[in-house]
């Protein structure tokens, strides 16, 4: 039961000195816990890479439910890249479970230019249809790469400044 339900019973003595009595119950069921995000920790990749999202990043726990049950729905999907179950595509409105988070099939892979960071908008739900929902987000890093390298000559036991025009690196 879920909820407040009224029954109404009636009890009869087994004597007849006591007269039928009608009484009314209310039962109340305890209401079902709602799945609670217990870690929701922004995400760092760089550029063009796929990371999974394990559950040190995304984890969402209920009192009577197992990993297995804990079911995300993709609400927005992300904009700078593509989350992936198992490598297939989920976009808004795909699914995938805490289980499969906890055992690594769940990953972001990073696909836009420019820079920008993401994030996906989800609602979990438990097998008693209790929801609580979240953002996940996603930083997005630059990696840096080596614009010049015109490389040095020194004699051994020499030493010489390295200027800009020798080596540098752009992100």
């Amino acid at each position: 039961l879920q909820g407040s339900t009224s029954l109404d019973t009636r009890a009869t003595a087994a004597t007849q000195s006591l007269n039928t009595q009608g009484s009314r119950f209310t039962v109340t069921s305890p209401q079902k816990p709602k799945p609670v995000i217990a870690t929701n920790d922004e995400l760092p990749i760089a550029i063009g890479s796929e990371v999974a999202i394990d559950q040190s990043s995304l984890e969402t726990t209920d009192s009577d439910n197992t990993p297995s049950e804990l079911t995300y729905t993709v609400t927005s999907a992300p904009s700078q890249g593509e989350l992936l179950l198992s490598g297939s595509a989920v976009g808004q409105g795909g699914t995938f479970t805490q289980q499969e988070i906890n055992d690594g099939n769940v990953k972001y892979n990073h696909t836009a230019d420019p820079v920008d960071d993401d994030n996906f908008e989800f609602e979990v739900s438990d097998n008693a249809d209790q929801t609580t929902s979240g953002t996940f987000s996603i930083d997005v890093q630059a990696v840096p790469t080596i614009a010049t390298n015109s490389g040095l000559s020194l004699t051994q036991g020499n030493q010489v400044p390295v200027q800009t025009g020798d080596l540098e690196v752009t992100d």
